[in-house]
């Protein structure tokens, strides 16, 4: 098809029409000429493909959020990972995904739970969820215990390690930005053996805990902390 108002438009008014920085002549061309209207949709046409092939150029591939979440990152990988998490709302969701999938996946089926435990010193003590009618939570092989507390539920996953446990937790919870930054505290009788920071997706780790039985603290900045009680923590 020629142009129908000649001369055509150059390949550099295409692109400003494209970008919307086109000249009142060159939009009024547009209007009149069907070739150079065409001309114009092809290439909007081009650009969008691009767009869905390159929007995410710079974003982890999956498995290296998976890496990240199983902590087997180098440090400056993982820092890394951390600020592109910070801008990236879209590898944020999928790392929150995977965690969520990853804790859901070994959930069963179970009778309703049992009665709340306990409010006391403005403390919000946990209860296993449904598929542990144990009280007391346990570890060692047992797959990452699941506890509810409120709205909110905590994933924990203890793992031997040369003598001594690590552990790694997540919290889930409607109100999730609440927990970013909270400490989390693991204790045996009475004194403190670990600590670490919830991340800004739920997440908090520590190793090196010693055998035996624990109470996990989770303070956040505002609200009531969290208790889990009986803790049992496996030997290396």
């Amino acid at each position: 098809m020629d142009c129908s108002a000649p001369p055509p438009l150059t390949e550099d008014q295409i692109s400003a029409a494209l970008d919307g920085a086109a000249a009142p002549d060159v939009r009024a061309h547009l209007a009149a000429c069907a070739s150079c209207a065409a001309r114009l949709a092809h290439a909007a046409q081009i650009e969008r493909g691009l767009g869905a092939r390159l929007w995410r150029w710079d974003c982890p591939p999956p498995q290296r959020l998976a890496d990240y979440h199983a902590r087997r990152l180098p440090a400056d990988e993982a820092r890394a990972l951390v600020d592109h998490l910070a801008g990236c709302a879209r590898c944020a969701a999928e790392l929150a995904e995977l965690r969520a999938f990853m804790a859901a996946d070994i959930a069963a089926p179970a009778p309703a739970p049992p009665a709340p435990w306990r409010l006391a010193g403005g403390a919000l003590f946990a209860r296993p969820a449904p598929q542990r009618p144990a009280v007391a939570l346990r570890g060692a092989g047992d797959g990452p215990l699941m506890a509810e507390a409120g709205d909110a539920t905590i994933f924990i996953d203890l793992r031997p390690a040369g003598g001594a446990c690590a552990l790694e937790g997540q919290i889930v919870a409607p109100d999730q930005e609440r927990w970013a930054g909270a400490l989390v505290e693991l204790r045996q009788a009475g004194a403190l053996v670990a600590t670490a920071a919830v991340d800004e997706l739920g997440g908090f780790a520590a190793d090196g805990i010693p055998p035996g039985t624990a109470e996990l603290r989770i303070s956040p900045s505002a609200g009531r902390m969290v208790v889990l009680t009986d803790v049992v923590i496996p030997a290396g």
